[in-house]
């Protein structure tokens, strides 16, 4: 009996399902609410007869904004097998006269296609243009996803963009923290004279910390870094980001700034912490276990601050030791 009843239940669900996909459909009646209308568009536009009208929705600048975006989006994968399509996206991303919420959808679509169709692939030089047309874009939010993307593909025009922006800020077009980010995707030896400078002279306090980050790569840092931290005066976080770019970049040249850190009482337990885990990943083992001295800090700190970040990396380094 039991059994039965589930069999009932699977084919009524089963039933009612079927029924809720024969009344989706894509409807071009804009005196049906917006509402209705989104309710009823299938998942993916995959029919001939829908792509078509949604086509001509998406084309439409008198429909409802909502529904071209989310008719847009619903054509990806129809997309991904069209080049008539893929045309229709890339020139809704670069036509400045739909509205900003279209072009990032268009913008969505063709980074998704960038992943998932291969059709797309051939289209590449055409995506990169269109991406460097919205770089210049006065909507920001279409202009700064616009310009990672090409920054993450390591592209040259972004790089100069990026590059220009932070020796002339008045014609920056994304804000400097941003700009070394971005820049720290594929950052070449020629960047860092200028990220030196945005350490030692930065616009901001985020900057400073996304120029450190970027400069843990080049050795010619080294001391301007171990400048930073040492420097009490500097903002926690800066010296926390410093001591794990050297404790990598030069983890001999490290070791005693990291050993003076960590038995000084009056410092950041959580510098402490963050140079403790360094070493510890990075240090000359053999050395840091055989200066007593040393061994006894990290024990005092271990006990002093056992349920802190502080001590807990004191516990850490010392299992290691132990272990040889």
């Amino acid at each position: 009996m039991a059994d039965s009843e589930d069999r009932k239940r699977l084919q009524k669900q089963l039933t009612q399902a079927k029924q809720r996909r024969a009344k989706q459909h894509v409807s071009s009646d804009q005196a049906v609410s917006p509402v209705a209308r989104e309710a009823a568009l299938p998942a993916s536009l995959r029919e001939p007869d829908d792509i078509a009208k949604g086509v001509a929705i998406v084309r439409n600048p008198d429909e409802d904004p909502g529904i071209r975006e989310s008719v847009l989006g619903r054509l990806s994968i129809a997309a991904g097998k069209s080049h008539e399509l893929i045309d229709l996206v890339l020139n809704i991303l670069t036509n400045r006269a739909d509205p900003p919420g279209l072009r990032l959808t268009a913008l969505r679509v063709l980074q998704e296609l960038s992943f998932s169709s291969g059709l797309f692939q051939t289209r590449r030089a055409d995506y990169l243009a269109a991406l460097r047309e919205v770089v210049s874009d006065a909507d920001a939010g279409l202009r700064e996803p616009a310009l990672e993307i090409l920054a993450l593909k390591k592209d040259e025009y972004a790089q100069r963009i990026l590059l220009n922006g932070l020796r002339t800020p008045s014609e920056a077009i994304v804000p400097p923290e941003k700009a070394i980010q971005m820049l720290g995707y594929d950052v070449h030896a020629e960047h860092y004279p200028i990220l030196r400078e945005l350490l030692a002279n930065p616009p901001n306090a985020a900057a400073k910390e996304e120029a450190v980050r970027a400069l843990a790569g080049d050795p010619g840092s080294q001391q301007l870094l171990t400048d930073v931290l040492v420097d009490k005066a500097e903002s926690l976080e800066v010296r926390k980001l410093s001591a794990l770019a050297l404790g990598a970049l030069a983890p001999e040249a490290f070791a005693p700034h990291a050993k003076r850190i960590v038995a000084d009482d009056d410092d950041e337990d959580d510098l402490r912490a963050t140079v403790l885990t360094s070493l510890t990943s990075s240090g000359d083992q053999k050395a840091l276990r055989d200066d007593a001295e040393f061994q006894q800090h990290v024990e005092r700190l271990k006990a002093r601050s056992s349920s802190g970040a502080a001590g807990r990396a004191a516990a850490s380094f010392l299992a290691k030791q132990k272990k040889g």
